[in-house]
């Protein structure tokens, strides 16, 4: 990753809790070797899917949105673009009883 990308070092942490009162040590979730930012996790069947928005800025922004699959919602690897270009904030709906699912995405501003 360049220098400029560091310093943003946009990557995805979590906590868990039991009863919103105390909460774990934060700790990283998804680091997929970009800085990114709006992370949406639906369970789809036996596995979780996480949509993530690619914050690239140099040598060319990219702002892709990236799909990422697991059998733990706490172990993502890096994932492949599903939408290129100019893509806002992401909100993805599991359609359970249909077997489909459905993603809203800002339109580019």
């Amino acid at each position: 990753m360049r220098e400029d990308q560091k310093k943003l070092n946009h990557r995805i942490y979590m906590v868990t809790t039991r009863d919103f009162l105390s909460y774990s040590p934060t700790t990283l979730l998804y680091d997929g070797g970009f800085n990114v930012i709006d992370a949406t996790i639906v369970r789809a069947g036996a596995e979780f899917v996480m949509i993530v928005k690619d914050e690239t800025k140099r040598p060319v922004a990219k702002k892709h949105l990236r799909l990422t699959r697991a059998s733990r919602a706490t172990a993502f690897a890096a994932g492949e673009a599903v939408i290129r270009g100019l893509a806002g904030g992401t909100t993805a709906l599991n359609g359970s009883a249909s077997g489909r699912g459905w993603l809203r995405r800002d339109p580019p501003s």
